[in-house]
């Protein structure tokens, strides 16, 4: 959110900090994740490369030692499972960052909240990036806890009225007869 849309709306500076704080936080706590994220998958993708080249290395200087094949196969079955588990740990954080954006978009007021209202279990994201499951677990919650979410509707357009802005509740005025009383024409 941009501070120069929120003044574009006419709000007072101290709302418009108080908005852009609350923006911010969210928007932070999302990155740290996604960030954390990555820097998991980044340890991981070494791990791998790293357990790679200790299975060349062995496969290549021990060929016909029958220990050392037993040896490799039982480091290429921790490879696999280690994999799968990153897998899993990964595709886990990224349902949870989709899952965030979409409680966002939902104007959820706290995630914290929210999140254990859903039944995670029938959520998955699938290949495309796209959560099967949430919606209608979403609406049912913003139905029964209207008051986690924020309302979506639009602020309040000023009327501006010439000349200058008149006092409220006051009917407009008539530029012609005004000036015609000015210069008492009648």
């Amino acid at each position: 959110m941009k501070r120069e849309f929120l003044k574009g709306l006419e709000l007072a500076d101290d709302v418009i900090d108080k908005i852009m704080s609350a923006s911010d936080k969210e928007v932070n706590g999302l990155k740290a994740q996604l960030h954390s994220a990555e820097s998991e998958r980044d340890g991981y993708k070494s791990q791998i490369e790293e357990r790679d080249e200790k299975i060349t290395t062995l496969t290549e200087s021990n060929k016909d030692n029958e220990e050392l094949h037993n040896q490799l196969k039982d480091l290429q079955e921790e490879i696999k499972s280690k994999d799968e588990a990153a897998a899993t740990a990964l595709l886990d954080s990224k349902t949870d960052y989709e899952i965030q954006l979409a409680l966002q978009a939902a104007g959820a007021k706290n995630f914290k909240t929210v999140l254990p209202l859903l039944n995670r279990e029938n959520i998955s994201l699938d290949d495309k990036g796209v959560l099967n499951g949430l919606t209608a677990q979403l609406e049912t919650v913003q139905k029964e806890n209207t008051y986690l979410f924020g309302t979506k509707a639009e602020p309040a357009k000023p009327t501006i009225t010439n000349p200058g802005n008149p006092e409220p509740n006051t009917p407009p005025v008539d530029q012609a007869q005004a000036f015609a009383d000015a210069w008492s024409l009648k």
